[in-house]
């Protein structure tokens, strides 16, 4: 299975690479090809949209699954990434890889339910960079 993995890097000190790079880890020895936005090239004079746009592709086109780590409420590049995912019926994971076979649906219920709070009554304010 191809897994993007999805959480907040803006604002986290190193862009929160030990925890996409440990997910990354867990999800490879699972036996699962993934696409770790944190191992790419990051420059902090790089627009946060050309990143959005990057990981956009790769969910659309080769993603299988979204492997969420804790914390991507607060993410906007992630509830993002989260909701093309769940638009294109592609299964968002919040504790990988463990537990997939038996919370599945269960998971992807709690998914949708906070999806929907974060874009309806949290208000974000508007990125600057874009």
């Amino acid at each position: 299975m191809r897994v993007y993995i999805s959480g907040p890097m803006t604002g986290v000190p190193d862009w929160n690479k030990p925890a996409f790079d440990l997910l990354a880890q867990r999800l490879r020895d699972a036996g699962h090809e993934v696409f770790n936005p944190a191992e790419e090239e990051l420059d902090h004079s790089t627009p946060w949209t050309t990143y959005l746009k990057r990981d956009l592709v790769e969910i659309v086109t080769k993603a299988d699954a979204l492997a969420v780590l804790p914390g991507w409420m607060d993410s906007e590049g992630a509830v993002l990434e989260i909701c093309v995912a769940q638009a294109l019926g592609i299964p968002c994971y919040a504790d990988p890889p463990d537990n997939w076979a038996v919370r599945t649906i269960e998971l992807e219920r709690e998914l949708d339910y906070e999806i929907v709070m974060a874009i309806n009554l949290t208000p974000k304010p508007r990125r600057k960079d874009r």
